[in-house]
């Protein structure tokens, strides 16, 4: 066997190793076994790192002991590195400290360990560390003198801090590519290595980089990570909770070309990193296998470790299992990073709370108002007893809350911070948000940073009935912060840099224990303490949908900017790819008319039409094509049973300029009445074979409602000089390059580049949704049609972009019956009604709609009853928008539904009702159904068809509703969207199953209803909707 130094270079880190290399076919393979970010994860935990509350947890140093000698025992030429942040996160650490850390560590036999974390702490902090540094220099002292394996560092000038010499808070840190280059060549020089390894706790992001500046003579070959908690994989389906974040391993590309691969294993023992990497006799990498192993129930523990535990164990149970409060709600933790969050509003609560019982004359607290970091909230707190553990887990780095004084105008620069984009060295962020209390917070993210605080409340404090206030930026107010906060922690120097007088504050878990016993069972509610007044716009769709107002985008916009383009390329092609239907009152009120009218006005070379020109049926599209001036074009339906539109619509058209032909061939992806939808590609293919034999056209272009998706496979199967697909339907926002303008993340890039089976290149574009971006691509063709390069990108639509001043004198008329019938007031809400989480959770519009229409059937219950119908469900698709904090108006409550739907009454059988709910948990997206008078809670790792672990149905035969277990053998009455109840949006079981079927009222007229009666509108999450993963 052939051995070869490995030198294993730990940023911030400390510890030196060498490996193995074992010879096969004069290549070396390397096994590389890696744990990363343990946060002191010594028991099983749920799929997010939280407490096991149930079966079928996972993790835990059991299981992870025993599945590293499982494999290092079949596979003995290997290395073992563990990346750091083994401290802190559990009530293990909190009472045992470093002590059950390296007792149990030094039962692996790690290659080598890292102990601290990234530089950004220190610059942060003015003090060294991450979670190892917690407890300071003496907290880490002891663990490093008792930890066997070796700890080592390459760029850290120990020379003021002596304790770490034979620890940390003199330490300096050197630049990590410089130091890390400088010791692989010296080590390449001197001790002649084969090839270096790096293992960084400096996070994902900062890794890549490293990676990039890695030099040719220091031989670097793999980067082993952590710090940034950040999930690998690649291939389908990904094991486990884990949302992988780039592929396993990531392949960066040196700037001499060579390749340097990066891993990282997520967090909280729930999976062990494990790659094998082939180097040629040069040290080469030449392939690599393997993927992170998923630690669940199927891996078994080791019987002599759990042994070994149960001591420790016994002493945190007395404590933690001690049950300090309840919840009515899961205080979730999961959206804190982007939005306001339940976990979040708790604890800031709590801590405000903390502080009324030192209120001064006429003041009702002592300080109003509280901050708290998203980083320091760390798992989601269920449903149900909240245990010392759950909270500890939680929270688990023992702050304390303090209190100081600030000047207003710090508080506005230190809200604009938090809207601003973040590297946290875990991962790049946004926005860096923080959780509240006492503070009403409007941000538009379109607008630059250091001006997207458009308004801040701040919640009185010198009053006896709170009140919000607007802040006075030259007022000092009172400010309670976690003691992170308050020494500049994530960024936050605005804070450490200007409060002033501030008071030490009782310990976080302290806090807590009060707060729940004096306000026990929790009820949060997401309250608008901060609102994204653009949230609506950052959606990621891709149709007109009527959206004829001011701020970005409009119709009035979008002609000026196309009518200039075509002026300065007379040659260019106009597309419109359908859904021009739809989605405000514009469409409600002027139906068809206003759109043909308008896009009239637009020498448009081609239509092809969307779902939603159907949403009144053929007889509601017929007289838009009727009066449409631009061709229609679709090449995959079948018309012969739907004499009404025979005649109003071609497979393709075929256009000139620049005296070549070009074919542009319409698609679509739905059937709708007697029309019969044929296969996408074949038609496509079909009729483009035609175009060029008999038409003799240059090239091909598909004008396609089928989504991005759909676009590429049938760009894939493209044939007959098929250049472009022009799609829309799936409203996917595409860029290439940096910055991106507008609200919208790009999905890919533009174009998106696909390889049909010839080896030719086709070009994939949409441009986003709602008139917030134009598309605009120029594609060079050589003289067979084949393309050459390609330029453009799509323009948003903002307000440095004129509006048509003609367009706008015609838009009055229609706009002043909109406003008449859309302004008027119909409630009020206190609440934030948000819509942006209904696919993938509970959410507030989807609690609102759902309970209005179930309230919609309790105005003559049957005897016996409290309603007609005590369950009500709601597709998450047809939640168009969200409601602010503030009046209601008509015109925002067709802005949520706006597709008319009749709310009708069915019944179902039990068993069916449980196959429906299933099937909304299937497939890579979910779809969720928003409800009233259901609890159902998923669990995303099982089988799909078995992801329901809990169904319960609210009664309607009693006084009293309560929830009862599903009984597969019961009929029960639903209310539904009659666009459900046609089986559309894929619940075709609807259709299939539901019997006796009650045409009810029109959606729009029964949510005024509701609103009018039940105004001021208080909705909660209140665990509707549970989901595991």
């Amino acid at each position: 066997m052939l051995r070869r130094a490995i030198i294993i270079c730990l940023l911030f880190l400390f510890g030196a190793t060498t490996g193995r290399l074992e010879t096969k076919n004069d290549l070396y393979d390397l096994t590389v076994v890696h744990v990363n970010d343990f946060h002191a994860r010594f028991e099983e935990t749920n799929d997010a790192g939280g407490t096991c509350k149930y079966e079928g947890c996972i993790g835990g140093f059991s299981r992870l002991y025993s599945e590293i000698n499982d494999i290092l025992t079949q596979l003995p030429d290997h290395i073992l590195l563990n990346a750091g942040d083994n401290f802190q996160g559990t009530l293990w650490y909190n009472i045992f400290k470093w002590n059950v850390t390296q007792y149990f560590l030094n039962k692996l036999p790690f290659d080598a360990i890292s102990v601290i974390s990234s530089v950004y702490v220190v610059l942060l902090f003015k003090v060294l560390g991450n979670h190892e540094f917690d407890d300071g220099i003496k907290g880490v002292v002891p663990f490093i003198k008792n930890l066997e394996a070796p700890v080592v560092v390459s760029n850290m000038d120990d020379s003021l801090e002596p304790d770490i010499q034979n620890t940390t808070e003199n330490l300096k840190f050197l630049d990590e590519s410089e130091s890390v280059n400088a010791e692989a060549e010296r080590l390449v020089r001197e001790e002649n290595v084969f090839t270096n390894i790096i293992l960084s706790h400096c996070g994902y992001d900062v890794e890549q980089e490293i990676a990039r500046k890695v030099t040719a003579a220091s031989k670097i070959s793999l980067v082993v990570g952590g710090h940034s908690h950040t999930f690998l994989y690649t291939g389908e389906p990904a094991p486990g909770p884990g949302i992988p974040a780039g592929p396993y391993p990531t392949i960066v590309n040196t700037t001499d070309g060579r390749q340097v691969l990066v891993v990282q294993a997520s967090s909280y023992c729930r999976y062990l990193g494990n790659i094998t990497v082939s180097y040629d006799n040069s040290g080469n990498v030449v392939g690599w296998s393997g993927e992170p192993i998923f630690l669940d129930t199927t891996l078994p523990q080791d019987e002599e470790i759990n042994k070994e535990l149960q001591p420790w164990k016994d002493v945190i149970d007395e404590l933690g299992n001690r049950v300090i409060g309840k919840t009515l709600v899961t205080l979730d933790q999961t959206m804190c990073r982007y939005s306001e969050c339940l976990l979040g509003n708790f604890v800031a609560d709590a801590m405000v709370y903390s502080y009324t019982s030192l209120a001064e004359g006429s003041s009702w607290t002592y300080a109003s108002l509280a901050v708290y970091n998203t980083g320091g909230l760390r798992t989601t707190i269920e449903s149900g007893d909240i245990t010392y553990n759950d909270m500890m887990t939680a929270q688990p780095f023992g702050n304390t809350f303090d209190v100081g004084e600030i000047e207003g105008k710090y508080i506005k620069e230190m809200f604009e911070f938090s809207m601003t984009p973040y590297n946290y060295q875990r991962a790049y962020a946004d926005i860096n948000m923080l959780q509240s209390s006492g503070f009403h917070v409007i941000c538009n993210l379109t607008q630059p940073i250091g001006s997207r605080v458009q308004s801040i409340k701040v919640r009185c404090n010198e009053c006896l009935i709170p009140i919000y206030e607007d802040l006075d930026l030259d007022k000092t107010y009172r400010l309670i912060i976690p003691s992170f906060l308050g020494m500049g922690g994530d960024g936050f120097t605005v804070i450490s840099e200007n409060i002033k007088n501030v008071e030490g504050g009782r310990l976080d878990i302290d806090v807590y224990v009060e707060y729940l016993e004096a306000k026990s069972p929790i009820i949060e509610e997401i309250e608008g303490r901060i609102v994204f007044v653009d949230e609506a716009q950052i959606e990621h769709r891709n149709v007109f949908m009527c959206k004829d107002e001011n701020c970005i985008g409009g119709f009035s916009r979008l002609y000026a900017t196309i009518m200039n383009m075509l002026k300065n390329k007379p040659n260019a092609i106009l597309l419109n790819a359908g859904d021009n239907f739809e989605g405000t009152l514009w469409y409600n009120i002027h139906k068809w008319n206003v759109t043909q009218y308008f896009f009239n006005r637009l020498p448009i070379d081609a239509f092809t039409l969307g779902n939603h020109e159907f949403d009144d049926k053929i007889e509601g599209l017929v007289p838009f094509l009727q009066h449409l001036k631009s061709p229609v074009i679709v090449s995959n339906i079948d018309a012969s049973k739907e004499p009404s539109v025979q005649g109003l619509f071609n497979k393709s058209v075929v256009i000139e300029r620049n005296g070549r032909k070009i074919g542009i061939i319409g698609d679509i992806g739905f059937d709708v009445g007697n029309l019969i939808l044929l296969n996408e590609s074949d038609s496509v293919n079909a009729e483009a074979e035609r175009l060029v034999r008999e038409e003799g056209v240059f090239t091909n272009v598909v004008l396609s409602h089928c989504g991005y998706d759909v676009d590429q496979e049938i760009a894939k199967k493209a044939t007959s000089k098929i250049s472009l697909i022009v799609g829309g339907h799936s409203h996917t926002f595409l860029y290439t390059g940096e910055p991106v303008p507008g609200p919208d993340i790009p999905m890919g890039p533009y174009p998106t580049t696909v390889q049909n089976k010839e080896g030719k290149t086709i070009l994939v574009v949409q441009a986003s949704s709602y008139t917030k971006y134009l598309g605009n691509i120029t594609v060079l063709y050589d003289n067979d049609g084949n393309i050459v390069k390609w330029s453009g990108a799509p323009v948003f639509l903002d307000t440095k972009l004129p509006q048509d001043e003609e367009i706008n004198k015609e838009l009055v008329p229609w706009k002043e019956e909109v406003d008449r019938k859309g302004q008027k007031i119909v409630g009020h809400t206190i609440v934030r009604l948000e819509q942006s989480s209904c696919p993938m959770a509970e959410c507030l519009i989807g609690n609102f709609i759902t309970d209005a229409m179930v309230f919609g059937y309790t105005k003559s219950p049957e005897p016996g009853t409290w309603t007609d119908g005590s369950i009500a469900l709601m597709h998450a698709g047809g939640l168009r928008s969200g409601i602010d904090i503030g009046n209601i108006t008509y015109n925002d409550l067709v802005l949520v539904q706006p597709f008319e739907n009749t709310i009708d009454l069915g019944e179902i059988e039990g068993r069916h009702l449980k196959e429906i709910f299933e099937s909304s948990a299937t497939g890579g997206n979910i779809n969720l159904l928003q409800v009233s008078g259901v609890k159902v809670i998923y669990n995303l790792t099982m089988a799909e068809g078995s992801r329901v672990t809990s169904l319960r149905l609210r009664c309607r035969e009693c006084d009293v509703p309560v929830y009862e277990e599903l009984n597969e053998a019961k009929i029960y009455r639903i209310i539904l969207p009659s666009f459900l109840a046609r089986g559309s949006f894929g619940f075709t079981q609807f259709k299939k199953y539901l019997k006796n079927r009650r045409i009810g009222e029109l959606d729009i007229n029964l949510y005024v209803d509701y609103v009018e009666h039940r105004s001021s509108i208080f909705q909660e999450i209140q665990g509707r909707i549970q989901i595991n993963t």
